[in-house]
């Protein structure tokens, strides 16, 4: 089966601790949504979140998962406690093509400033994942604090 991952599960490095059966496929990208900082996933941390959004896309790496790798990003997505929900997506890569893949998504975002530590790990991700240039700026929030 196929999974999305567009914040910190893009970082090869934690997915090997979380899905050693997961192999990268490729990047890929979701329409309609944006990334987000998301600070309502519970206690102290900020966690990365997709939020519908017409006319933006979401860039991310896809990844070719097994059942038990999927049970793994249940728990850690907290999924049987209804912090995130699984829905099945329709992502592109680069030549067009299409697949359906699994993504988590936190219903009801609130944006947030993300911890330096996690979004590292996000910024390494997007990386490894080898996504644009322009795209891995807009994750950065240092930077984007900068503009205002």
């Amino acid at each position: 089966m196929k999974y999305f991952a567009y914040g910190s599960n893009m970082n090869f490095e934690q997915m090997r601790e979380r899905c050693p059966e997961a192999k990268f496929m490729k990047r890929a990208h979701l329409e309609n949504y944006r990334f987000v900082y998301d600070g309502g996933c519970g206690f102290w941390y900020t966690c990365g979140n997709i939020a519908a959004a017409e006319g933006d896309i979401v860039w991310g790496g896809l990844f070719d998962i097994h059942k038990k790798d999927l049970t793994n990003l249940d728990e850690y997505e907290r999924y049987k406690e209804r912090l995130y929900e699984r829905q099945i997506v329709l992502v592109k890569d680069d030549e067009g093509n299409k697949t359906k893949a699994i993504v988590y998504i936190r219903p009801n975002p609130v944006e947030d400033i993300p911890g330096e530590k996690y979004q590292g790990i996000v910024l390494e991700g997007a990386k490894d994942c080898g996504l644009p240039e322009d795209y891995i700026q807009t994750l950065d929030w240092r930077k984007i604090k900068e503009l205002f």
